[in-house]
């Protein structure tokens, strides 16, 4: 796997970044989340039941776009 180290530029004052993008965290609420919600259930039910689903991390979409060339580990890594 490649992965990108920005070099900079005048453009964006030699850090090797230029604009923002942002990092996700998606939770799709299912019944079986809806439910843990409503009855406030424990935080590691809901976690588990998350995880089970189709929720993706801030750090999994961080990596995603570190994979795509968009931004570096590193910064994955002071953000989060």
């Amino acid at each position: 796997m490649l992965l990108y180290k920005g070099v900079g530029c005048s453009h964006c004052r030699h850090t090797g970044f230029s604009g923002r993008i942002a990092i996700h965290e998606i939770l799709e609420v299912n019944e079986a989340i809806r439910k843990l919600i409503l009855n406030f259930e424990d935080v590691e039910d809901l976690r588990r039941a998350a995880l089970a689903g189709n929720f993706i991390s801030m750090f999994e979409d961080g990596l995603q776009k570190v994979v795509e060339g968009l931004t570096t580990i590193n910064e994955i890594q002071r953000v989060l």
